[in-house]
Parts: structure tokens; C-alpha cells; sequence
């Protein structure tokens, strides 16, 4: 996330750093030591200079020398060592357990690296310790967790790997954790809860995994920073019991659920951070929290109404963020940071629920996913990447005696109970569960069981579904590479597979003057393919606005996108079913590929698998999308007599006639 994040941690560093003063580099001292005890000191040092500069200076400022001590009662006014950012390297010497007061020791935003010397954990009233932004790699040491006065303890930004030690979590002492900006792992520990002292806690940006704990023990506890953890599951209601927390910032997870009205027990809340998470539902009317400066709650799947306690915060100061959810109502209208919502009228981009065709054909014979006919449709820009809802937070409004209407995870599928002329205008209403009133939130779709144009039919005359007249002639949609070679084993990329629909489809390619996404800028190849393919629904980008046009397609995007297309195009589904081992439920991509089994344009694996997050090669894509057109090189006979373009591409490859298929244009 880009924002900047408010944090008690920075202010109780920079009230630390008031004991510890930074120094701006003072000139390199040569020890001349005249003792036993300064030359064993001196040796203790290893060589860090920048350890002996900062005691000499700090000895200087008592009218003395590192040459002349002669004891360790000699360092006892050395209670504080502060070298933030001072571009220092090397590591922290033995000589540092010589310091017996030292009560402060802050070294981040350093090159310091290698072992911490074993001395250091022993110091008796060391209490705060900052190695924050240096090079630490490999598991953070236990012994920080057996340090006897231990409060404060920050080793942020680092490369440490593993697990939070076991003596760390076991320490009621601390006050102060940040571990923020390692590569930790290992989930959420749940004995984290037994820091009964803990004040701040920091986990952020690491690969930590795993739901939240019950932190409810954690009665001093004021800040809890958990963001871009990788975090499943829900927010427990547990932490809504820690009454005295100021900070909660649980953004950029994967945390699921609803918020829950227990959020008001967090009387003292001055910061909320709840955004980048797939939260659903509607808002509680529970923000009672008069000290709430900022509050995040964009980009997340919560729709419905902004509630008046949440207004009210606003309305006294408070910084509040909507953006890019699933939310109306004219309270959001005409507040800031509002946009990508489905609020009627707002002068910002909103967006608005429609169809890829507005009549559908319907058959009393099998079903039509009307889910899959559905999409969010930037009133601005006219971008499609927005990503749907589940198919169970939609309303849907009709007539029972002409049509049958079920939904589960997969989608919202209609049946004829009885023949529907064009000519009747009978229609279907969908609209977004609990944003009663928009017309931004609902599309209304004609039904019919004649042929329309474009739907009812096979794609270009076969595949799933009934079929129609086959077209006489089906045009390459395929070339190879400059190197006059197919490569079929290749994987292919998400922009050449845009490229490939599109052509396949004979679909119009347009060059808009913004492009839909951030890196596809309008000077590359692939631009108007991969604007086009937007625009039709079949491929939509990712959080960000990114489209990832160089990334490899894996088999579960394919199969979302035939599936879309299947829709859009009219096919009618079978009704065979088929699951797969590997496909489970409650995956984005679950829904498409048993809707593309439905369509029967997959089949899977002989051993019962899909392999949805495998990468999809050349040839396995223009065998789809030649299934999904009913093109078949055994019937093609005008193929049969001419040579393939390509000479990587052998008569006995496996793929040999469906990139015949694909790459000569031929009668049929």
C-alpha cells in the first residue's frame, strides 16, 4: 500500500532517541591505549571502528579517554548508543557487554550484519534495542527473549526467516515488538497472547500466514499492526474485547467475513485500517469512537449503505476511505474518497452492474448461468476488470411460472418452465443484495426461448451446446514467432492469449486513448487485444489495475475465460457435471471451470485432476479454443492436402490438427 501509516512506534522512538542523541560522524579516533584493561577493551572491538569512535565520543563528553580507563567502572555513565542512519557496516562487537548502564541501543537504518555478540543479551539494564533497517539474516536469536530488562525490542526490516522465537513469546517483560519487514513465516502465533506486558505489536509485511488468534489477554495492549501478513480467515470477535487499543491496522490480507458490530467496544480507536481485504457484507452501524482521526475500509466487498455513526466521524474530521468497494446511497455520494462504488450520481467513477448482452436465450431443456452473463462496468472509463461479487450476494427478481431460478457457489442459473416469445419483453432483475434503490446496483435482462442473434448456438457452429450452421470459412487466429516457429510446448502469456480470442472470435479491436490498465501502455503490441478482451469480459485484470500482460496463463484462467465467453456467446449447458480432486471449493476459479465442465469444453486429467494452477502451453490453448468453435481438422478436408507454416510442428505432434486449425485459413 502506498499510503503513509501512522505509528506509536515512531513516536516512542523518537521520545528514546531523546536519551540517545545521533551523532553526525565524528572524525576516526586511533586508540593509543595506555592500560591493560584499555588495550583488552581495544581488542574486544574487532576492528569496528565505528564502535570505538562512538565510546571515545561518548567518553570525551566526560572529560576522559578510551586510552587511559582501567576498569569497567569506567563505562558506567555510557547508558545510551544512538547511530540511526549513519551508513555504518560491520557488526556489533564483544566489547559492548563491558557496558554495564547501558539502558539504550539504537543502530537502525545501518549495513550491520553477522552474529550479535552473546554479551550483548546479558547486559543487565539494557532495556530498548533497535536494529531496525540493517542486513540481520537467518533466524532472529532466541537469547533476545532471556534479556533480563527488555522492553523495547525492534529488528524491523530485516531479512530474518522462521518463526518468532519461542522466549520472545514467552516474555511478559516486553512492551514493544516490531518485527515488520522480514520474511517470517510460520502463522499468527497464538502464544504471542501470554506477552501480558505488550503495548505495540508490529508483524507487518511478512509471510507469517495463518488466522488471529484470541489476543484477548492482552489487556495493555494500545497498537496492533498486522498488515500485508498473508492473514486468512475472519477478524475474531475476541479482538474487539481490547478496549484500550488505539491502532489496528489489518490491511492488505485475506481476512473474509463481516465486521462485526463488537467493533465499538474499541471505545479509544483513533486509527482503523481494515482495507485490501475480501470483507463482506454490510457496515455496522457501530463507529461510536469520537477519537477516530482515520479510518481505511477501501478495497474491500462490502456493499449496502454507509451508516450514520461512520457519517458522523466523518462529519467531525475524521479521514475516511470507501473507495473501491461495493456501496451506494446518497450519505457515500457526498462524501470524499468515494469513488468506484455503485453510488448513484456521484460526480467521481462509479461503477455500474450490466450484462455482456441484454436478451438471452433461455431453453426448457437445460440451464443458462445468468452469473456468468454479469459484469461491472466503469461509468468512466468503461473498464470491466472489476471483479463480481459471489453469486449469493445478488437479488434476483422474477417471474416463477415462466422461469426457475437457483443459485449456489458456481452461480445464478435460469431454466423455461414454458415457451417465451421475443415479442413478450419478459425480463429477469439481479441487483447487489442490500443496496436497495440503486440503479447502479441492478441490471434487468430479457428472457426469451427464441434464437437470438448471437445466442442459443454453439460458437461458430459446434462445441457445447446445441450446435448451428457451421461458417464457411474459419480464419487463422494464430502466427508464430519471428523465428518462423510455432513453438507449441511453449507456455503462452496472458496478452498472446487476448490476442488469440480475440482474433478466433473476430472481435473488433479498438485503441481507446487510456488504457484500461497500468502496464499496458498504449505503445504496446498487444494494447488494443488486451483492451479488447476487457471490454468483452473475457479477461480482466488483477488488484492494482494491473493486467500482468507477460505472465503465463494458468489452466484455471483459461477456463475462466471460455466459460465467460461461453456465456456471453449463448452456449447452453449440458448439465453433466464433473469435480475435480485438486478444484476445491470456495477458490475464485472454482465456479468457471465447472461451469467450462458444464459447457463441455474441459474434461481434466485421467486421474481425476484439473491442475488449475498449472501453466497452459500453445498447443493446449488452440485445442480449447478450437473445442469451444467447433473446429475440427478431421472434417477441415481442405487442411488436409496443404502443409503446416510451421516447421517445429510435426504431422505426428499430438497438436498437429488443431494448429492446422488455427493457422491457415480455410473453407469448411
Amino acid at each position: 500500500m502506498k499510503r503513509t501509516r501512522i505509528s506509536v512506534l515512531l513516536v516512542i522512538a523518537l521520545l528514546l532517541q531523546l536519551y540517545a542523541p545521533l551523532t553526525a560522524g565524528a572524525a576516526d579516533f586511533t586508540p593509543n591505549p595506555q592500560t591493560e584493561y584499555a588495550k583488552r577493551f581495544i581488542a574486544a572491538c574487532d576492528g569496528q571502528t565505528w564502535f570505538i569512535n562512538e565510546i571515545e565520543r561518548l567518553l570525551n563528553a566526560q572529560q576522559r579517554t578510551l586510552d587511559t580507563i582501567t576498569g569497567a567502572e569506567d563505562l558506567v555513565e555510557i547508558k545510551s548508543i544512538g547511530l540511526k542512519g549513519q551508513n555504518i557496516t560491520g557488526h556489533i562487537p564483544a566489547a559492548i557487554g563491558e557496558l554495564s548502564e547501558l539502558r539504550y541501543l539504537f543502530l537502525s537504518d545501518n549495513h550491520l550484519s553477522g552474529d550479535i555478540p552473546s554479551a550483548l543479551y546479558t547486559l543487565p539494564k539494557l532495556q530498548n534495542v533497535d536494529l531496525g533497517g540493517n542486513d540481520y539474516a537467518g533466524a532472529i536469536p532466541s537469547e533476545f527473549g532471556t534479556m533480563p530488562a527488555l522492553k523495547t525490542l525492534v529488528l524491523k526490516d530485516n531479512q530474518y526467516t522462521g518463526t518468532i522465537p519461542d522466549t520472545i513469546l514467552s516474555n511478559t517483560q516486553i512492551e514493544v515488538l516490531n518485527l515488520m519487514g522480514n520474511q517470517l513465516t510460520g502463522g499468527f502465533p497464538a502464544a504471542v497472547a501470554g506477552m501480558s506486558s505488550l503495548k505495540y505489536l508490529n508483524l507487518s509485511e511478512n509471510a507469517i500466514g495463518g488466522t488471529i488468534p484470541d489476543l484477548s489477554a492482552l489487556n495493555n495492549l494500545i497498537s496492533l499492526s498486522a498488515w500485508q501478513c498473508g492473514l486468512t480467515g475472519t477478524i475474531p470477535e475476541t479482538l474487539y474485547s481490547l478496549s484500550g487499543l488505539q491502532i489496528l491496522d489489518l490491511s492488505e490480507n485475506k481476512l473474509e467475513g463481516e465486521i462485526s458490530a463488537g467493533i465499538a467496544n474499541l471505545a479509544d480507536l483513533q486509527y482503523l485500517a481494515l482495507d485490501t481485504n475480501p470483507l463482506r457484507g454490510v457496515l455496522p452501524d457501530a463507529f461510536t469512537q469520537t477519537a477516530l482521526t482515520e479510518i481505511h475500509l477501501e478495497n474491500t466487498y462490502l456493499r449496502g449503505f454507509v451508516p450514520a455513526t461512520l457519517k458522523a466521524r466523518h462529519d467531525a474530521g475524521a479521514k475516511v476511505y470507501l473507495n473501491n468497494n461495493y456501496m451506494t446511497g446518497a450519505v457515500l455520494k457526498d462524501m470524499p474518497n468515494n469513488s468506484g462504488n455503485f453510488t448513484d450520481g456521484a460526480a467521481s467513477e462509479q461503477h455500474q452492474l450490466a450484462g455482456t448482452r441484454s436478451t438471452v436465450t433461455v431453453s426448457k431443456d437445460g440451464t443458462v448461468n445468468l452469473y456468468a452473463l454479469l459484469l461491472n462496468k466503469s461509468l468512466t472509463t468503461g473498464s470491466t476488470a472489476k471483479v463480481l461479487l459471489r453469486p449469493d450476494e445478488y437479488v434476483v427478481t422474477f417471474d416463477d411460472t415462466k422461469v426457475q431460478v437457483t443459485a449456489d457457489s458456481s452461480g445464478i442459473y435460469v431454466k423455461a418452465l414454458t415457451d417465451i416469445p421475443l415479442n413478450t419483453n419478459f425480463s429477469i432483475t439481479i441487483q447487489i443484495k442490500d443496496n436497495t434503490g440503486s440503479e447502479y446496483s441492478k441490471v434487468k435482462l430479457t428472457l426469451t426461448t427464441d434464437v437470438t442473434s448471437g445466442g442459443g448456438g454453439g460458437i461458430g457452429g459446434g462445441g457445447g451446446g446445441t450446435t448451428e450452421t457451421p461458417k464457411a470459412e474459419h480464419k487463422l487466429y494464430i502466427n508464430g514467432f519471428t523465428d518462423g516457429m510455432f513453438h507449441a510446448e511453449r507456455n503462452i502469456t496472458r496478452e498472446q492469449t487476448a490476442k488469440m480470442l480475440i482474433d478466433a472470435l473476430e472481435k473488433e479491436t479498438a485503441e481507446p486513448e487510456q488504457s484500461s490498465y497500468t502496464d499496458v501502455a498504449n505503445n504496446r503490441w498487444s494494447y488494443r487485444w488486451v483492451e479488447a478482451a476487457s471490454k468483452e469480459g473475457y479477461m480482466v485484470g488483477y488488484n492494482g489495475g494491473v493486467f500482468k500482460p507477460e505472465f503465463a496463463i494458468t489452466r484455471a484462467e483459461m477456463a475462466t475465460a471460455l466459460s465467460r465467453i461461453a456465456a456471453k456467446e449463448g452456449l447452453i449447458m449440458n448439465g453433466s457435471t464433473k469435480t475435480f480432486s485438486d478444484v476445491a471449493d470456495g477458490k475464485w476459479y472454482s465456479s468457471y471451470i465447472r461451469q467450462a465442465v458444464q459447457y463441455g469444453l474441459i474434461s481434466g486429467y485421467t486421474d481425476g485432476t484439473f491442475r488449475p494452477e498449472q501453466y497452459i502451453t500453445r498447443a493446449e490453448t488452440v485445442t480449447m479454443i478450437n473445442r469451444m468453435l467447433g473446429r475440427n481438422y478431421e472434417t477441415a478436408t481442405e487442411l488436409h492436402s496443404m502443409a503446416c507454416p510451421f516447421p517445429d510442428v510435426s504431422q505426428s505432434n499430438w497438436a498437429y490438427g488443431n494448429i492446422m486449425e488455427a493457422a491457415i485459413t480455410h473453407k469448411h
